[in-house]
């Protein structure tokens, strides 16, 4: 999602005082997304209102009749990720297993400048940002389903959410403008 911010000329300003008026802005949006809308990524409700690709086993009942082997017609627990996700930790909220991620994911490193803000992660674990797509693997072996690409999941935003953290941003420019005494600052397409 690419969000296009273009700026007016603010007399009486120069302009290493308005790029740091707009670092603090990029800061302030990145900020409200921390505040605001990582937490709701480890919800229940997430996989809907983001869109989450579906893990292995929704759609699927907790308990399936074997059909072949030395178990044949025997009725056991369903193997796949979401039901022993179930079983062993009691829920089934996405992007969490252990609650590691979602522990990790409270450690943020915000990097601002004028031209962006970026939210980094150190915290979290190394497999949360890898994903095999579907297809062949280096190995040779055919992968049947993609795996969920975490780290985007994570990183989602909804347009009511995106108004709300440019809101944000634009308060913060505005508040350092005003203090410097310009003018109205930011329009966004």
């Amino acid at each position: 999602m690419k969000l296009k911010v273009s700026y007016q000329k603010v007399g009486g300003l120069d302009a290493k005082a308005f790029k740091a008026a707009v670092a603090v802005g990029n800061e302030a949006f990145a900020d409200k997304w921390v505040d605001d809308f990582r937490d709701e990524h480890f919800e229940e409700s997430a996989t809907r209102r983001y869109g989450y690709q579906k893990r292995s086993g929704s759609g699927e009942p907790p308990r399936i009749t074997r059909r072949s082997g030395s178990l044949a017609n025997v009725t056991a627990p369903n193997p796949k990720y979401l039901w022993r996700k179930l079983r062993d930790k009691g829920h089934s909220r996405p992007n969490v297993y252990s609650g590691r991620s979602q522990t990790a994911s409270k450690i943020v490193r915000i990097d601002s400048s004028p031209t962006r803000g970026a939210i980094s992660f150190p915290g979290m674990p190394r497999y949360f940002w890898q994903y095999l797509k579907a297809g062949k693997t280096r190995s040779g072996a055919t992968i049947k389903h993609q795996t969920p690409d975490k780290g985007a999941e994570l990183t989602t935003l909804l347009d009511s959410e995106l108004n709300i953290m440019h809101r944000a941003a634009t308060d913060a420019v505005m508040l350092i403008l005003a203090k410097a005494k310009a003018g109205p600052v930011a329009n966004v397409r």
